[in-house]
């Protein structure tokens, strides 16, 4: 593929050569995995720079070099490219969706973030979806699935792959047949630029606490960073209206294209002052704690469910509702989605 097809959609300055006349067959962000006529994208990392690393990946038969600042060419071979842009994490995403055919546009790809309840969360919205007859894939903390089976990966990312290993797992999915992608996806992630070429159907919000301030430094930049995952959304936006910063979200994105749907718990006893107008779209009532299990009444759009989860506590009822959201928005009916929890 050529270089120009793959950097189209930003701006560039070419500092040697043409992108017309690169036709690359392989991307890497790593100059030891660079291969013959492959694209060398030079990351700027926490603690190594790929632009020191431009020589080892010319060596290695890099056809092209995509950097974001001016770099020394005179030790390079004049038969590659080099290619300056603006941010070459944005440029990474972007030119491994294009790479494998922008394969999240062939899946219902759920986005799933918050501080606490990723895991369990995409995990009910797997069961579910597996109980309506879904081939479903998972990418999270545990691993990359297709069903029950463990998709081959590079990625030694936590949580959320690098943006080329995303992009590949995305393209495995879609040729095993897999309709539907259940993904966690982290603030660091996001801040970094790792879900940029992702299309999500739909985002879910479970929670904002203190936690990665090593990268965000204040509750408002960690905000910041976990809300962008819905602007990159198309149909739902689904947002736990309980939590402080869920609300703030809820506001932010009311009058985005992707519909809000919020959730949330609703008292059996209402405190002075409880606004019956202001009811969650989907919410629980009637919480039932047992030992071993929790059961609760799920409230929806389309009418009213019994749900049974077999973990005992509130973050359960929590984490359960958020995936009974999500599934309504896949259209998934009420029974199914009791079954599947």
């Amino acid at each position: 593929m050529l270089l120009r097809a793959l950097i189209e959609e930003l701006d560039y300055v070419a500092l040697q050569g043409e992108p017309d006349v690169a036709n690359v067959t392989s991307i890497a962000f790593d100059s030891r995995e660079v291969a013959e006529s492959g694209l060398f994208v030079a990351i700027t990392g926490f603690t190594v720079d790929g632009h020191h690393y431009i020589s080892k990946a010319a060596e290695n038969g890099a056809a092209a070099i995509l950097v974001e600042r001016e770099v020394e060419l005179s030790g390079l071979p004049s038969s590659i490219v080099v290619v300056k842009v603006t941010d070459t994490r944005q440029a990474l995403a972007l030119a491994s969706a294009r790479f494998y055919d922008n394969p999240s546009k062939k899946l219902s790809l759920i986005g799933i973030t918050g501080t606490n309840g990723k895991t369990s969360t995409t995990y009910f919205v797997k069961s579910i979806l597996e109980e309506a007859r879904a081939t479903v894939g998972v990418i999270g903390t545990i691993g990359a699935m297709i069903g029950d089976t463990p998709l081959a990966t590079k990625s030694t990312t936590p949580t959320t792959p690098e943006s080329l290993h995303l992009q590949h797992m995305f393209s495995d999915m879609a040729h095993a047949g897999v309709d539907t992608c259940v993904m966690e996806v982290s603030s660091h992630a996001l801040s970094l630029q790792r879900a940029a070429a992702s299309r999500f159907r739909i985002g879910v919000f479970t929670n904002l606490t203190p936690d990665h301030l090593e990268l965000h430094r204040t509750m408002e930049e960690y905000y910041e960073a976990k809300a962008m995952l819905f602007d990159l959304t198309s149909d739902y936006n689904v947002v736990n209206i309980d939590d402080e910063y869920g609300r703030r979200l809820s506001d932010k994105v009311r009058h985005h294209k992707a519909q809000l749907l919020t959730y949330g718990v609703v008292p059996d006893i209402p405190s002075a002052g409880f606004d019956e107008t202001a009811l969650p779209d989907v919410y629980a009532t009637n919480i039932q704690y047992e030992a071993d299990h929790t059961t609760y009444v799920a409230h929806t759009p389309v009418g009213r469910v019994d749900i049974r989860v077999n973990l005992p506590g509130l973050i359960y009822v929590y984490n359960s509702l958020a995936a009974v959201a999500a599934a309504y928005c896949q259209g998934i009916g009420l029974g199914q989605i009791a079954a599947g929890v």
